[in-house]
């Protein structure tokens, strides 16, 4: 039982040297930088092909309507939506972590694939809860089958429950992993 402690323990040093890099957290912030980029290419492809096709629009882009109001509103959004999209990515991050702390076996040489596998869980979910509380936003149609409901819950709140199930016991787990002192440390930041 001893070799195996030391193993473990071994694991742990070399896993949490890797984690504490600049390389994983590099990572989940360029994740977070991408998905951001995507959206806002993805979303202004649809608004010049709007504005292009309306007359009155039309207009309005060549027109002289960015005033100092609008433009600080507009700069305060941007920001917003750039704290937004790179908390997004630490909370990615600050997940791997916790995987990592929970199963310190299992992430042993996967730290960058666990950042990607959180990331991509919470982009799909931020995804699905997008098209389910606005219906009528471009992911999805007004007669989708995100919009349908079974009890009073709808898809999103399922994907809510198997997104928190995982992070739950995760933290359940790190709190066993953890010397006595740092447990209540570790269940506050899970």
């Amino acid at each position: 039982m001893r070799s195996r402690d030391l193993r473990i323990g071994h694991l742990e040093t070399q896993d949490l040297a890797r984690l504490r890099s600049p390389i994983g957290l590099t990572l989940a912030l360029s994740l977070g930088a991408g998905f951001l980029a995507l959206c806002v290419w993805w979303t202004l492809g649809d608004l010049m092909v709007a504005f292009a096709d309306d007359w009155v629009t039309a207009s309005v882009t060549h027109g002289q309507v960015f005033g100092p109001v609008l433009s600080g509103r507009l700069a305060w959004f941007a920001m917003a939506l750039v704290a937004l999209h790179l908390s997004f990515a630490l909370l990615a991050f600050g997940l791997a972590r916790l995987t990592a702390a929970a199963a310190p076996t299992f992430a042993a040489g996967r730290q960058l694939w666990l950042i990607l596998a959180w990331f991509v869980a919470l982009a799909a979910f931020a995804l699905m809860a997008n098209a389910s509380w606005y219906p009528a936003s471009r992911f999805s149609p007004e007669d989708s089958w995100l919009q349908s409901g079974w009890h009073g819950l709808r898809p999103v709140h399922v994907a809510l429950a198997a997104l928190l199930l995982p992070v739950i016991t995760l933290a359940a787990r790190a709190s066993v992993w953890q010397p006595r002192p740092r447990r209540a440390l570790t269940l506050v930041c899970a």
